[in-house]
């Protein structure tokens, strides 16, 4: 008999071990404990420690996603401005979106998101009104959504459908769109007046506003557009100052004061520009179709130098210390010198035509670089391009990285499992140089290349509002 009640009790706790990941699919807000574990204990780790030392990383967490209604999770990132406060970022291609606690990987809130499984675009933490959102920008509206709950604060048709992911600016949201048009937009709370009931005669009622609100919500409203020429390939990149630099398929180079939508400076490449530009210290790297690497001043767009590569550049460049790193198809990862002032051709440390991959981040043990189609992560000797170690992970359906130096990985599986990687070499930097002060907005083009077609700033016109 004592054996039978040992039975039950134990068949009594795996059944509520199994029903616990069916609880967190209801939207329930379940508490982080404190000293939650390195893992959820249900799966093994996506890389193991040794695995993660090898390449200057250690493991802060890992957690298992819950599948909803058979929809895989496509995409995760990490909200690096509110430090440990902050969130951790995951959609599926459903539109649902989960928040998990950024120290312990502990779910926050779960929410339906955009719905009818329509494609994310992108996910953005912003400040609107004091108060902490997540903006989810979807293929065809924008939901915004309490940043501590996960309840709709807020929905939105576009008035241009966005075609990049978007750069924020507290709550400005700018982004390129379909139709060739570089889009400003602001949230904004929106007051819901209350509506009380009036005879004005007997059987006739009307609502006139009362004199409390009933409640509020956040729109989206776009406050300015700027047509270009070339369509957008890669998204809008700022920077200090109020900058913006902004690149088109017809090889459109613009900075833009994302303030005015005053054009500063713009430049016409020979190729066009497919890759999101680099920008760091007074510098942007721009990679065209012309098989150029350039490094522009930001302050009046001066090409510092520009470096001719073996094939076209569709790949996007990363500026990591001192180091501007590309992969030029067909020939391999490529290292430069970023500040090489005193070499108008370029300084090309290295090629390797072993490194596979894009360039993601460099601490004290290499550069790591991440090849989505093998699915190899790799660490990259930064002074041979030499590969000093490789991982195959050929399930994993993203990897972001949260800095170029010394940042961290989020690693997201195709089963749901959800990595957070920290670096544990940490890469020494100097003290960046500042960015040179922002110019005013020029009225002539400020840069023409040799070989490069001048063209006029683009206009830029705020939206008038509806009458």
């Amino acid at each position: 008999m004592q054996t039978t009640h040992r039975f039950h009790a134990c068949l009594a706790g795996l059944c509520l071990t199994l029903a616990l990941p069916a609880l967190a699919r209801d939207g329930s807000k379940p508490a982080v404990p404190a000293n939650a574990p390195k893992t959820d204990g249900r799966t093994e780790l996506l890389m193991r420690v040794d695995e993660l030392r090898t390449l200057g990383l250690e493991s802060a967490w890992q957690a298992t996603l819950p599948v909803v209604q058979d929809a895989q999770w496509d995409g995760a990132k990490m909200n690096t401005e509110a430090g440990d406060a902050g969130s951790v970022y995951a959609w599926d291609g459903a539109g649902a979106l989960i928040a998990l606690d950024r120290t312990s990987g502990g779910v926050r809130w779960q929410s339906a998101g955009l719905g009818d499984r329509e494609r994310v675009v992108d996910v953005l933490p912003a400040r609107v009104d004091g108060r902490d959102m997540a903006i989810m920008l979807g293929s065809l509206r924008c939901v915004v959504l309490d940043g501590k709950t996960g309840d709709v604060a807020g929905t939105s048709d576009y008035a241009e459908i966005p075609s990049t992911v978007a750069t924020m600016f507290g709550s400005e949201c700018i982004y390129g769109s379909a139709s060739r048009k570089l889009v400003w937009t602001r949230f904004e709370i929106e007051r819901i007046p209350s509506r009380t009931q009036s005879k004005i005669r007997p059987g006739v009622i009307t609502n006139v506003p009362g004199t409390t609100d009933a409640g509020s919500h956040v729109v989206m409203r776009q406050i300015r557009a700027m047509q270009m020429r070339g369509s957008f390939e890669s998204a809008p990149v700022g920077g200090a100052n109020d900058l913006l630099v902004v690149t088109t398929s017809r090889g459109e180079v613009s900075c833009v004061n994302k303030d005015s939508g005053a054009v500063l400076w713009q430049t016409k490449l020979a190729g066009g520009v497919v890759a999101t530009p680099a920008l760091a210290n007074g510098l942007v790297f721009v990679g065209s179709k012309d098989q150029y690497l350039r490094a522009f001043e930001v302050n009046g767009g001066r090409t510092l130098w520009k470096w001719f590569a073996p094939a076209e550049l569709d790949n996007p460049p990363a500026v990591c210390g001192d180091l501007v790193l590309v992969q030029v198809p067909g020939a391999g990862l490529a290292a430069l010198r970023a500040n090489a002032s005193d070499k108008p051709d370029g300084d090309l440390k290295w090629i390797s035509d072993k490194a596979v991959g894009n360039a993601i981040s460099r601490n004290a043990e290499g550069v790591l670089c991440w090849d989505a189609a093998s699915g190899m992560l790799s660490l990259i000797d930064d002074r041979t391009g030499g590969v000093r170690q490789s991982t195959q992970l050929p399930n994993m359906k993203a990897v972001w990285c949260s800095a170029p130096v010394n940042g961290d990985l989020l690693m997201l599986n195709k089963d749901g499992r959800l990595q957070r990687c920290r670096t544990a070499s940490m890469l020494a930097v100097a003290s960046p140089v500042s960015a040179a002060k922002a110019p005013k907005a020029a009225a002539t083009p400020a840069n023409t290349e040799a070989g490069d077609e001048a063209s006029k700033p683009a206009d830029a016109e705020a939206d008038k509002p509806d009458a």
